[in-house]
C-alpha cells in the first residue's frame, strides 16, 4: 500500500473513512485534530503527532515506534496492543486511554496523565515516567522491568499481579493503591507513599524503602526479606505472618503495627518505636539493636525467640 500524504490522511479523517493497515511512515500530523479517527494497525513508525487532538482516536494494534506525541491529547484513544517502543508522551493526555497489552518499552511517558486508563497487561520495560499520573488507572498484570516512575501519581492505581522488579519508584504516591501479588523485587520505593496501600502477598525482597510511609497497609504474607526499611512509617500497618529477615528496619516506626507470627530473624531494630504494636507469635531470632527495655517488652507480648 503506498504512503499517504498529510493531506490526505486528514481528507480521509473529514469524512470519517478507515485508514486501517496503511503505510504512515513519519507522517506529519502535528498540531492536527485526528479525533476519532481509525487508524486500526497502521503503520506509523516516526510519525508525528506532537500537540495532535486523538480524543478517541483507534490506533487498535497500530505500530508507533518512535512516533512523537508530546503534548498530544489521546483521552479516551484506543491503544490496545499497539507498538510504542520509543515514542514520546511527554506531557501527553491520556486520560480515560484504552491500551492493555501496549507495548510502552524504552517510551518517554514523563509527566504524562494517564488516570483513570487502562493499561492491564501493557509492557513498560525501560520507559521513563517521571512526574507520570497513573490515579485511579488499571495496570493488573503490566510489567515494566527497569522502568522510571520517580515521583508519579498513582493513588488508588490497581496494579495487582504487576512485576516491577529492579525499576525506580522514589517518592511515587501509592495512597490507597491495590498491589496484592505485585513484584517490587530490587527496586527503590524511598520516600514513597503506600499508606492504606493492599499489598497482600506482595515481593518485596530486598527493596529500598527509606523514609516510606506504609501507614495503615496491608502487608499480610508479604516478602520484606532483606528489604531498607529505615525510618519508615509502619504505623497501624498489617503485617501478620510477613517476612521480614535480615531487613533494615533502623529508627522504624511500628507503633500500632500487627506483626503476628511474622519473621523477623536477623533483622536490624535499632531505634524501633514498638508503642501497641501486636507481636503474638512473631519470631525475633538473632535479631539485632533492641534495647532490653524493648526484648522484656516483646516476651511479655509473645514474641518468640526474643535474643537475651
Amino acid at each position: 500500500m503506498s504512503q499517504l500524504s498529510s493531506e490526505q490522511v486528514l481528507a480521509a479523517i473529514a469524512i470519517s473513512q478507515s485508514l486501517r493497515k496503511h503505510e504512515l511512515s513519519r507522517v506529519e500530523l502535528s498540531q492536527q485534530s485526528i479525533a476519532g479517527g481509525d487508524f486500526t494497525e497502521a503503520y506509523m513508525r516516526s510519525a508525528n503527532l506532537a500537540e495532535s487532538h486523538c480524543e478517541g482516536t483507534n490506533f487498535t494494534e497500530a505500530t508507533l515506534i518512535w512516533a512523537n506525541l508530546t503534548g498530544a491529547n489521546l483521552t479516551g484513544a484506543k491503544l490496545e496492543r499497539s507498538l510504542l517502543t520509543c515514542a514520546l508522551f511527554k506531557q501527553a493526555n491520556l486520560r480515560g486511554v484504552h491500551a492493555s497489552y501496549a507495548n510502552f518499552t524504552g517510551a518517554d511517558l514523563e509527566r504524562m496523565d494517564g488516570s483513570e486508563g487502562c493499561f492491564d497487561g501493557a509492557d513498560f520495560q525501560d520507559s521513563k515516567g517521571c512526574y507520570s499520573c497513573f490515579k485511579g488507572s488499571s495496570l493488573q498484570q503490566s510489567k515494566g522491568v527497569g522502568a522510571d516512575f520517580s515521583w508519579a501519581e498513582m493513588a488508588e492505581a490497581k496494579l495487582q499481579a504487576s512485576r516491577w522488579n529492579n525499576s525506580n519508584w522514589v517518592a511515587v504516591q501509592l495512597e490507597a493503591a491495590n498491589l496484592e501479588k505485585a513484584q517490587f523485587v530490587g527496586c527503590d520505593l524511598s520516600e514513597a507513599n503506600l499508606s492504606r496501600a493492599n499489598c497482600l502477598n506482595g515481593k518485596f525482597a530486598g527493596v529500598r524503602l527509606h523514609s516510606a510511609d506504609l501507614s495503615g497497609a496491608q502487608l499480610d504474607w508479604a516478602d520484606l526479606s532483606t528489604a531498607n526499611l529505615r525510618q519508615a512509617k509502619l504505623v497501624r500497618t498489617s503485617l501478620f505472618n510477613a517476612s521480614l529477615e535480615r531487613a533494615s528496619l533502623m529508627d522504624a516506626d511500628l507503633s500500632g503495627a500487627n506483626l503476628r507470627d511474622a519473621s523477623l530473624e536477623e533483622a536490624n531494630l535499632a531505634g524501633t518505636c514498638w508503642d501497641e504494636a501486636i507481636v503474638t507469635g512473631a519470631v525475633f531470632t538473632d535479631s539485632q539493636g533492641l534495647t532490653p527495655e524493648q526484648k522484656l517488652w516483646l516476651r511479655e507480648n509473645g514474641a518468640l525467640n526474643v535474643p537475651k
